[in-house]
């Protein structure tokens, strides 16, 4: 007994042939028909021995296995041997009759929620059956599994798209680095998160409200401004937005012979003048 026999309907070959890589990648063989054939041999011939000499009986179980004429034989085959059965489902469905009674005890794997945690648990099962121990949860518990799994996916999904506000504007949480909280004893303990759009929702200090931007740069709007206007023919805002070498460009070039002066001085105002870290200078909103 060194394999796990894959059982499927011709229909389900392409499903068949992936949970056999999948298996095969996590170190279990697998018996394959028509591949695990001996050239010369036959089905007839070669199947029931198969079965009878693998450890585990992976059935492949859509809507349309009950119309094949041979899955019934094999597990037939399967249970008068005492193997033990893996249904992997593709579809959701309500089991025909025949299907009911060879299945009636057997613990299903609802693929159609999520083939990579279903393959995962029938190769932890099989490493079970291997190791000589009882293991397998109920279908009830490998779905309730999967909806966990599903949810810390999209909870992490979403923690990867936040970002937490600068401890410079009174936020802090020590709970959670996503969440920001606001420092501040009129409004403590009140949590607000990115809506998805890198703008935060409003925060109420003490009356006041104002929003921060992901891409708003930390340094001074005014002072920015002020040193294109007076020093921005020597580049000296640019230097002090962190662009050293534009700023030695400037310098050298009166400002990039006037022309660069006058457009740093525009898109200041604008608000869509760049730092080094590529974020905006622009005034804070109260």
């Amino acid at each position: 007994m060194n394999y796990a026999f894959i059982s499927y309907k011709t229909d389900d070959v392409e499903v068949a042939r992936w949970v056999k890589d999948r298996l095969e990648e996590k170190g279990i063989p697998c018996w394959f028909a028509p591949v695990s054939i001996p050239g010369g041999s036959n089905y007839a011939k070669e199947i029931p021995k198969a079965i009878k000499n693998c450890f585990a009986f992976v059935l492949i179980l859509s809507k349309t296995t009950h119309e094949s004429k041979y899955v019934p034989k094999e597990i037939d085959l399967a249970i008068n041997t005492g193997k033990t059965i893996l249904p992997f489902m593709i579809d959701d469905f309500e089991l025909s009759d025949d299907f009911s009674f060879y299945l009636s005890n057997v613990n299903r794997f609802p693929a159609y929620e999520s083939r990579e945690k279903c393959i995962d648990l029938i190769a932890s099962r099989i490493e079970d059956i291997l190791n000589g121990t009882k293991g397998g949860k109920s279908i009830e518990e490998i779905k309730a599994d999967i909806r966990a799994a599903k949810q810390q996916q999209a909870a992490d999904q979403y923690h990867t798209d936040e970002i937490s506000l600068p401890a410079q504007y009174g936020y802090s949480n020590p709970a959670s680095p996503h969440t920001p909280v606001i420092n501040n004893p009129v409004n403590s303990g009140q949590q607000y998160i990115n809506n998805g759009s890198g703008q935060y929702p409003p925060v109420y200090t003490n009356g006041a409200t104002f929003n921060i931007s992901y891409d708003q740069s930390n340094r001074s709007f005014i002072l920015t401004l002020l040193l294109s206007i007076f020093l921005g023919y020597f580049g000296i805002h640019r230097f002090y937005a962190g662009k050293i070498l534009s700023g030695i460009i400037w310098f050298f070039t009166g400002g990039f012979f006037f022309v660069g002066w006058g457009f740093d001085i525009v898109t200041i105002l604008l608000g869509r003048f760049k730092d080094s870290e590529g974020k905006f200078i622009k005034p804070q909103k109260r």
